[in-house]
């Protein structure tokens, strides 16, 4: 078994009632499943990413959720929420099996 911590919305460390560190176990099938998720959603949003940089009439991004049955709290808050190159904000995927994306947000013409 993997033992993987587990943290808040706000990347802290979550704890059980007696202050521990909560873990997720995942067999081996299971972890390498989350992971080959989690990193080709992390992967094609930073490609997306990238490409907005280089483009010259983009200010930053916008995170998109997926918005279904499935989705979190966190990543629904985040949803349609613009972040700039400056921000600091890590795209998605903001935790494992997260479907988010990320959108370009063009520089409004005056």
């Amino acid at each position: 078994p993997i033992e993987v911590p587990l943290k808040g919305p706000d990347g802290k460390p979550k704890l059980d009632k007696d202050g521990k560190q909560m873990v997720r176990v995942y067999s081996p099938e299971s972890y390498a499943n989350m992971l080959s998720r989690t990193v080709t959603y992390s992967l094609r949003n930073e490609g997306y990413l990238d490409h907005y940089r280089k483009m010259d009439n983009c200010d930053g991004w916008i995170s998109v959720c997926s918005a279904d049955e499935r989705s979190c709290s966190p990543c629904i808050e985040k949803d349609g929420q613009f972040f700039s190159w400056e921000s600091g904000q890590e795209p998605p995927a903001y935790h494992p099996f997260c479907r988010c994306r990320v959108k370009s947000h063009f520089i409004e013409e005056e």
